[in-house]
């Protein structure tokens, strides 16, 4: 799982890229959904991390198979990235961050 802020609709969000790096996904839309109907839990939170800092301090490891589970079985609400255009819309990409890897940077993403 890799993490990052992306542009969208004029404002800077955090958002989980898929593997392949084609496509992002709002973490908003995970944590303001209720997902019970998938059996998903991990999302009721008090308060939504609202930057990459925030995300890393309260990150919760049931977050990242549940977050696969929910935008892989949802791909409509992606937001399609594009490489050639360094990135676009990514935004801040030496903050981007992998849990699973315990780094961070662009390099995660090549």
């Amino acid at each position: 799982m890799i993490f990052a802020t992306i542009e969208n609709n004029g404002k800077e969000q955090l958002c989980c890229v898929d593997k392949e790096g084609e496509r992002a996904f709002l973490l908003e839309v995970f944590f303001q959904r209720d997902l019970s109907e998938f059996c998903i839990k991990s999302n009721q939170t008090d308060k939504v991390p609202g930057t990459m800092e925030e995300l890393i301090n309260r990150y919760n490891e049931l977050w990242t198979d549940d977050i696969a589970l929910f935008f892989g079985s949802n791909p409509d609400l992606a937001i399609a990235l594009d490489r050639k255009n360094n990135w676009l819309p990514l935004k801040n990409l030496d903050e981007i961050w992998s849990p699973l890897d315990e780094r961070r940077g662009l390099s995660l993403l090549e």
